[in-house]
Formats: C-alpha cells, structure tokens, sequence
C-alpha cells in the first residue's frame, strides 16, 4: 500500500521560478524586515521584492551586464538577498565575497573571477576606492548611496529606479530572460586555508 505524502511540495526549477511562486503565493506578506538609518524597522513584501529585483536586473542587463560575473561585498542585509536573486534570476554569474577578507584578497579574487561589476555596502567603501584605481571593474554599485557621486560609485537605489522607469517602458530583457539550468550561474570561492582559494562553480 504507498502511503500519501505528508506535505504537498511545490516544484522549483530555478531561482526565478522560486521568486515568482512565493510572489504569487505570498505577495503581501513580508519578505523582509529592514532597520532604517534611524533605527526603525519597516517591512518589505514579496511582490516589492520582486519589483526590486524586476527593476535592478533590467537596469544590469541595460548597462552591458548581461553573462558577465558580478561580485558582491556586504554584511548580511536585505540588498545581498536582492542582488543575488537578481544576478541568479537572468542578468548573468554572481560571485559572493566573504565579507571579512582582507583588501588584498577582494583584489585577488575578483581579479581571478574576471569580475565586471561589484555591489557593496558602505563598510567596504575605503576598499572599493582603492580597487577602482588598481581593478579592472566597471561597476561598482554602493547599497547606502541615495545618489551616483563624484568617485564613479553608482546608487543601487538609484538603478532600481532607473530598472522601474525602463520596465514601464517596455523593456522585458529581464523578466523574459530564460534560465539555463546547465550555465554557470555562481562561483563561490573556498576559505583557502591550506592554499589559494578555490572558485566552485
């Protein structure tokens, strides 16, 4: 006699595929509890989640991102989340840094990654000042910027505005993005503690 499954499990293909099912399935509900400059707390719901990431993957794939590795540098914090579910979701390969490695070996791993284009929270600013003049990365995109400044930083806040202004404006380069389960979609690098550390695709 086969016994009936105790639970009903969704099936998941993709990152992607997760992020629309939980939207439709819980689009109102928190995604997210984030505490403000001020210390409040407010929340973020699914379906605005998936906006953010709608907004910031069109925003990636219209600035030349499209297949290429994007790295990013931060404590854990809602935008981590919403950029490697972005990254994973059709812009390209996302490459997490551990955020308590030195500034050489951030130079040396995005170097051997071929990095394009990191995303990094405000700790990390004297290092990405640095590595802007020694790398040969594009992009670099700070969480805490409310607007691009005078070191070529760009705003995330800001490319998800400008991702929302060019989804109202027809573009579905990423919502159509298909996902290729075979591609490379992260490299994560080992620890290194007996040699260099080893990416793992």
């Amino acid at each position: 006699m086969r016994a009936e499954p105790i639970y009903q499990l969704r099936k998941v293909k993709d990152l992607k595929d997760m992020m629309v099912q939980s939207t439709n399935l819980f689009g109102s509900r928190n995604a997210f509890l984030i505490k403000g400059k001020n210390g409040e707390y407010y929340a973020k719901t699914y379906k605005e989640l998936k906006n953010d990431i709608d907004a910031l993957g069109t925003a990636l794939i219209d600035m030349g991102l499209k297949d290429k590795k994007i790295a990013i540098l931060s404590q854990n914090r809602a935008e981590w989340c919403t950029t490697y579910l972005t990254v994973t979701g059709g812009v390209g390969v996302v490459v997490p840094l551990d955020r308590e490695l030195p500034y050489n070996e951030v130079e040396n791993l995005t170097s051997r990654a071929g990095v394009d284009a990191i995303v990094f929270s405000s700790k990390h600013r004297s290092d990405m000042l640095k590595l802007s003049r020694t790398s040969d990365i594009k992009y670099f995109i700070d969480m805490d910027l409310d607007a691009d400044d005078d070191n070529k930083f760009l705003s995330l806040p800001k490319l998800i505005e400008k991702g929302e202004s060019l989804l109202a404006n027809g573009d579905r380069r990423y919502l159509d993005a298909e996902i290729d389960e075979n591609k490379m979609a992260a490299l994560i690098f080992t620890s290194g503690t007996t040699d260099l550390a080893k990416g793992v695709m």
